[in-house]
């Protein structure tokens, strides 16, 4: 074993021990009730979706979402229909493009972890793909599709994305990047619409991993404050950089929205001024022990 990958051992080993006590950081307290029914039914539509990512002379591009197998192509909707609302469980549902078909499930606590985590997709992204390597199927497929089409629309969850908006949420994330970021957050609800924005970009450093990014991420949520049921979202991010003295380019693009809805566009959109920015120097919380041990064991390099 070389010292990059001891050290990465010695990470993961860490995290894992340490893993009970980061589960309870991250989840929040969320004593509510799903206010949805069996047999719900919403269509949503993919307006557009795109994943390309370059690394070193390889290249590759796929349009859509996939999930868990079942493609849905830019322009295409599919339907998602609830099966069990369970009030400890969560939802299962079934997503259904007319042609395939693929069951879910969300909870609240798997809600808020994948949240938490998609927060800093950049960072992440950069460490999957110096862990697992480059994909070339997996790409053609277009980006997972983001399933949060159901939460508890409950004070104590929007409270949380109160706290998601401000700077000091992010102040307190720490971890082994040295991370310069510029950051922009809003949430608000407005007309029975819970409305979350997230702008941030920058650069991070994991000189163990050797990986040197810049980054850019802006990404929008909206659900029915009422229902918690999700009208759409927006997600726009790119790294550019270095991983292993290798170039890398990436970039992604979503757009899905409850059909008859009209999905507003990011509010910071190219942003600039930072009238009520920051310009800050944070470390972020990286991924959980259990999906970084997931990937470590999936790479297989090539001696």
């Amino acid at each position: 074993m070389n010292k990059k990958s001891q050290s990465l051992f010695l990470v993961i080993t860490f995290i894992l021990v340490l893993s009970p006590y980061l589960s309870q950081n991250l989840a929040v307290n969320i004593e509510g009730t799903w206010e949805i029914d069996d047999d719900t039914v919403v269509n949503y539509t993919i307006e557009g979706a795109s994943w390309g990512v370059q690394i070193g002379d390889q290249s590759i591009g796929g349009e859509g979402v996939n999930f868990k197998g079942v493609k849905i192509a830019p322009s295409n909707t599919f339907d998602v229909e609830v099966v069990n609302v369970d009030e400890q469980f969560g939802v299962e549902f079934i997503i259904d493009n007319s042609t395939a078909t693929a069951s879910g499930e969300i909870s609240s606590d798997l809600f808020l972890f994948e949240l938490d985590q998609f927060l800093y997709y950049p960072e992440q992204e950069a460490l999957r793909l110096s862990i697992q390597g480059f994909n070339r199927q997996e790409i053609i497929l277009g980006p997972g599709m983001i399933s949060w089409f159901f939460v508890e629309p409950e004070e104590s969850l929007w409270e949380h994305f109160r706290e998601i908006a401000n700077i000091d949420y992010h102040k307190s994330k720490e971890n082994n990047y040295d991370y310069e970021a510029y950051f922009e957050s809003f949430f608000e609800i407005r007309e029975n619409q819970a409305i979350f924005d997230l702008y941030m970009y920058g650069s991070f450093v994991n000189d163990t991993l050797e990986i040197d990014m810049n980054f850019n991420h802006n990404i929008k949520f909206v659900w029915d404050s009422l229902t918690g049921i999700l009208l759409g979202y927006r997600i726009s991010s790119s790294v550019s950089g270095s991983i292993e003295e290798l170039v890398l380019s990436e970039s992604i693009g979503i757009i899905c929205k409850e059909s008859s809805y009209s999905l507003p566009g990011f509010k910071f959109y190219n942003y600039s001024g930072f009238i009520s920015g920051y310009q800050i120097a944070i470390t972020f919380a990286g991924l959980s022990a259990g999906v970084i041990f997931s990937i470590f064991v999936k790479r297989k390099r090539k001696n």
